[in-house]
């Protein structure tokens, strides 16, 4: 039978509901083809719903109580992209009043509740090019999503609206000034406070100077503030706060390189990080596991390193912090990236960065670290031929340190030959053998020959015989 079908028992009884003015929107929608009559367009159905559209609304949304069969089904009808219904329930002024008092109630509502609300202004802002948004009070609404933030759907509502880069939704981000509201409903709930950094961290990935929503990081206070997050709140919040300065401080950098920034907000957002920067060192060598929070303070501390890159005295004593700790923790690959970060900064000037090898007294003591590792410590060895190879590549050879040149010669320039051989891009195929390359060795053999087979296998190198080197029972004629 076709989906489109209405026996003529059933229209009679949806004609008998429409006509009646005693009737309400859930006795139609307890029609079980109440959908298709719409499709088919039924005689003054359509009528019947736009003049019980407030009463839709609440069923779906759960302001009328009813049962989550009638709640689920009204919702899925509201949410049906079928013309004109769609167009005209959401031009309808009841919808968007319903709509409204739905969330300016000042009861709290359900998870479920929620969950209603948020698909129906989803489905509704993309339907209407966000056009149902701006049918809504402009200086209300947003801030009553952000007083219900501890609801997730209303959480990820936010997040799509944030996100959304369409020009009509930037449109009323601006004229709403959205940023604002947000950093208005700061609060003592760290959870909470982290979803509104996020947020704005959204707002301002899209934005582009002189648009109002950078305004909020012209002003020294609200810079302070979140600096105050970075420094006293959990680790995810600082971690959130810190993320939302380093975004604008890299819209600023990235203008004033390019020779066409110079206004006020480089001059307050740059000005007031580098102030931090001091903080900022002392932050990352507090006395605690290196997680997200101290991550992305490095990262501020580069983006100031970027345009000055002469490291004050409290950079460098950071720096020996953190290569200390990358000797200790071989594991933690956040640390390792994070120092060579700030090292690649430092060495735009060679003076600068022959310092910084000097007060580390890097050159022994990695040195050290590739002599004495073992199998239990490979996490780090990656990290330090990037830092060897760097330097060797950016200072060449020290005068003053035969064993350092020694190093980069038998190590370093070893390791650079293999990582440059074919297996180091596109893998070869395991059938292919090429008899004629006498040169082409495997990932395996070239391993070996760096590391030594005991760095694989255990024991020491001289049990293992030279026949050894590829396993004997290996047998070509099986493939």
């Amino acid at each position: 039978m076709s989906a489109w079908f209405i026996d003529e028992k059933t229209l009679n009884r949806i004609t008998s509901i429409i006509s009646n003015p005693n009737s309400s929107i859930i006795d139609l929608i307890k029609e079980d083809t109440i959908k298709t009559a719409i499709k088919r367009q039924v005689p003054k159905l359509l009528d019947f719903i736009l003049k019980h559209v407030g009463e839709f609304v609440d069923v779906a949304i759960g302001v009328i109580k009813t049962s989550v069969v009638i709640q689920k089904k009204a919702l899925d009808l509201l949410l049906s992209n079928m013309q004109p219904f769609t167009n005209q329930i959401q031009n309808s002024p009841e919808f968007a009043s319903h709509i409204y008092a739905f969330i300016s109630q000042e009861a709290d509502f359900s998870e479920v509740d929620s969950t209603c609300f948020c698909k129906l202004i989803e489905f509704y802002m993309k339907d209407s090019d966000c056009g149902i948004l701006n049918k809504l009070p402009k200086d209300k609404f947003i801030p009553l999503l952000l007083s219900r933030v501890h609801h997730l759907s209303i959480s990820n509502l936010m997040e799509i609206i944030t996100c959304d880069t369409r020009k009509s939704m930037w449109k009323y981000i601006e004229n709403t000034r959205v940023d604002q509201a947000i950093y208005n409903s700061f609060g003592n709930i760290d959870y909470i406070n982290e979803r509104l950094l996020n947020f704005l961290r959204n707002i301002i990935c899209s934005a582009e100077l002189g648009s109002p929503v950078l305004d909020l990081f012209t002003k020294k206070n609200s810079i302070a503030r979140f600096f105050d997050f970075g420094y006293n709140a959990t680790t995810h919040v600082a971690a959130a706060a810190f993320r939302v300065v380093y975004e604008v401080l890299g819209l600023v950098i990235y203008e004033e390189e390019s020779e066409m920034q110079s206004n006020i907000l480089f001059g307050t957002i740059f000005a007031e990080t580098a102030e931090n920067l001091e903080a900022l060192c002392e932050f990352v060598q507090q006395d605690r596991p290196f997680l997200d929070d101290k991550y992305r303070a490095i990262e501020l501390i580069t983006a100031i390193l970027q345009v000055y890159p002469d490291p004050e005295p409290c950079v460098v004593d950071m720096m020996k912090y953190l290569f200390k700790k990358f000797m200790e923790l071989p594991f933690h690959t956040f640390l390792h990236q994070s120092f060579y970060n700030v090292m690649l900064k430092i060495g735009k000037d060679d003076k600068s960065l022959r310092l910084l090898i000097k007060k580390l007294n890097m050159y022994e003591e990695i040195i050290k670290a590739f002599d004495g590792y073992d199998h239990k410590q490979v996490s780090y060895i990656g990290h330090l031929y990037a830092i060897s190879n760097y330097i060797s590549k950016k200072l060449g050879p020290d005068p003053e340190n035969e064993e350092w040149n020694k190093f980069l010669e038998d190590k370093i320039s070893q390791m650079r030959d293999v990582i440059s051989k074919p297996f180091g891009g596109m893998m070869p195929n395991q059938y292919y053998q090429d008899d004629d390359d006498d040169d082409y060795v495997t990932p395996r053999e070239a391993a070996i020959s760096i590391f030594g087979k005991a760095f694989f296998f255990g024991g020491d190198d001289d049990e293992f015989e030279e026949e050894d080197f590829l396993d004997d029972d290996y047998d070509e004629e099986e493939l």
